[in-house]
């Protein structure tokens, strides 16, 4: 057929205009792009390392020490992100928080569930609920709830905590929605 030939014939002159000037310049049709690039993209794009089946043998100790480096950034990650949101409060902020905290978990060990939901709730209005401190403080209202028998309460709260970026906390909520 005419077309053929004439496809093979711009085929064949390429060819032999990449070996003249080692760059292929592809025909007007588009078969394989429309840019000049090497005859060889290999040897000119360092190309043809050649890996064996399995993948290339690493050093042990390499491979050990990029371990280390991962986790450590990993660790270094998770403890910005759940201090992140208390970071701008004063050390006396935070103690006041913790303090309502262990004082709401003594007067709920007593018994008294109105005056323990009182402190975790003026604990968590001083930290960020995102933080960690806050999240446990507002499960401890949530707790409250349920144990006073305000159900709708309690299982709203524990819905919000489920999503709370301390993977403890939002477990527990689950928890204590499905419990």
């Amino acid at each position: 057929s005419p077309s053929s030939s004439s496809s093979a014939a711009a085929a064949a002159a390429g060819r032999e205009r990449a070996g003249a000037d080692e760059s292929y310049k592809p025909s007007a049709s588009g078969s394989w792009g429309v840019f000049e690039r090497p005859s060889d993209i290999s040897k000119a794009y360092g190309g043809g390392k050649k890996i064996p089946f399995g993948g290339e043998a690493k050093d042990p100790a390499e491979v050990e020490e990029k371990r280390k480096k991962t986790m450590a950034k990993i660790q270094q990650y998770r403890r910005k992100r759940l201090e992140l949101d208390n970071e701008g409060l004063e050390d006396d902020t935070l103690n006041k928080a913790k303090l309502g905290l262990e004082r709401g978990k003594i007067l709920m060990r007593k018994g008294s569930l109105a005056a323990a939901r009182e402190e975790f709730e003026n604990a968590s209005k001083l930290v960020s609920p995102a933080s960690t401190l806050g999240g446990e403080a507002l499960l401890q209202t949530a707790i409250c709830y349920d144990s006073m028998g305000r159900y709708e309460d309690a299982k709203e709260m524990y819905k919000k905590l489920t999503t709370h970026r301390d993977y403890t906390i939002a477990r527990m909520a689950e928890q204590f929605l499905f419990g």
